[in-house]
This record gives structure tokens, C-alpha cells and sequence, in this order.
């Protein structure tokens, strides 16, 4: 796979002489380099006991065995390689979809502010609440905030970055 991922690089006074494959805006730096093929003329192919895809211009590459089958539909195949240097391929599929039986029973709900639902047919939804949870947890943080002994000048700037 390394020549199908290769662009120019350029050096990048920004990232302190890192050389990088793109501009050297720091907005435009990226942290990853992909690779997209499509599905035409049976240019992909899966070997599922060995656990192999046939990629063009990358030629065999594995995959995880983790349990989950990779159907024959396969649309296209991406390729992206990590700052990391780890390579992960992303494989999209078209897959028909079961809908779930429609059901006979009909069922009435009210809402209210104590409860978030109360059921027909008796059953009782409580109110998650998040906010409340999430100011009483936003409460405690700055209390132990507040007692901490403030950084240096320094310090701070580099936790602006």
C-alpha cells in the first residue's frame, strides 16, 4: 500500500520542521491520508477464510476477524492511514433492511413535567433530568476549581494550545 497514498510533501515551519502532505496552514493540516476505490468490474474481491480484501493498486490487504461478515454487495473501499502509521479500511455495503412488524396495539401517552410519560396502559416513564444532573455536577467542578492554586503565566498559555 505505499505507493497508493503518496503526495507531495512539503516542509511546514509551523509544526517545528515536521514534513506534512499538505499546506502549511494549521487548519489545513491533516492527521490522516485516504485512499477510495469504487466497485467496477469486480476490481474487489474478499477472501473470507483467509480474511483478505483485493484492493487495486494496494493488492491483498487483511482485515480483523472480530465476528461481523462482510456481505457480497460491496459499494466502495476506503483505506485511510493514521498519524499513527496504522491503516484501517472502512467497507461500505448495501444491505436490505427487515422492517419490524406493525403492530395491532394502540397505545395512548401524556406527558407531564414530573414524569416524562404516563402510559395507557399504567406504565410510568421518569424524567432523565439531564440538565438538573448536569448542573449539580458543573456545581462541584468549580467549587474544586475555586480551591486550586492558580498556574503560571506559562503554564496557562500552554493550556490555551
Amino acid at each position: 500500500m505505499p505507493g497508493a497514498c503518496r503526495k507531495p510533501r512539503t516542509y511546514c515551519p509551523v509544526r517545528d520542521s515536521q514534513w506534512v502532505g499538505v499546506s502549511c496552514i494549521p487548519a489545513q493540516v491533516v492527521a490522516f491520508v485516504s485512499y477510495q476505490t469504487n466497485y467496477t468490474n469486480a476490481n474487489i474481491r474478499i477472501n473470507r477464510v483467509r480474511h483478505r480484501i483485493k484492493l487495486p493498486k494496494a493488492g491483498w490487504v487483511r482485515y480483523a476477524a472480530d465476528g461481523r461478515e462482510i456481505p457480497d454487495s460491496v459499494v466502495n473501499v476506503t483505506v485511510i492511514k493514521m498519524s499513527s502509521g496504522k491503516y484501517f479500511a472502512s467497507v461500505l455495503c448495501e444491505v436490505a433492511i427487515e422492517l419490524p412488524p406493525v403492530g395491532d396495539k394502540e397505545i395512548g401517552t401524556g406527558m407531564s413535567l414530573k414524569k416524562f410519560a404516563i402510559l395507557s396502559t399504567g406504565e410510568v416513564i421518569e424524567n432523565p433530568r439531564y440538565y438538573v444532573r448536569a448542573q449539580k455536577k458543573l456545581a462541584k467542578l468549580q467549587r474544586a476549581l475555586s480551591k486550586k492554586k492558580k498556574a503560571l503565566r506559562t503554564v496557562r498559555k500552554r493550556a490555551c494550545r
